[in-house]
């Protein structure tokens, strides 16, 4: 993994646990881009690219129920 993967990878996932853990529109728009980022990437495998594809589009259609919180 490339630094520059390893970074979109730890941003992604500082956005999920702070909308996680409260709700933020903002946090979960950021994670959803930082996501997008991800799956285009050649060197994010195949079942990678799948799951950051599916958690971004569950993130911009504000499904906060996906990800165990009740905030929106």
């Amino acid at each position: 993994m490339t630094q520059p993967t390893a970074s979109l990878y730890a941003g992604a996932l500082d956005h999920l646990i702070r909308h996680s853990l409260s709700g933020c529109g903002q946090a979960a728009r950021h994670a959803a881009h930082l996501l997008e980022q991800l799956s285009a990437r050649p060197d994010v495998d195949r079942e990678t690219r799948n799951l950051c594809e599916r958690m971004s589009d569950a993130l911009e259609a504000g499904q906060p129920g996906r990800l165990g919180g009740a905030h929106g």
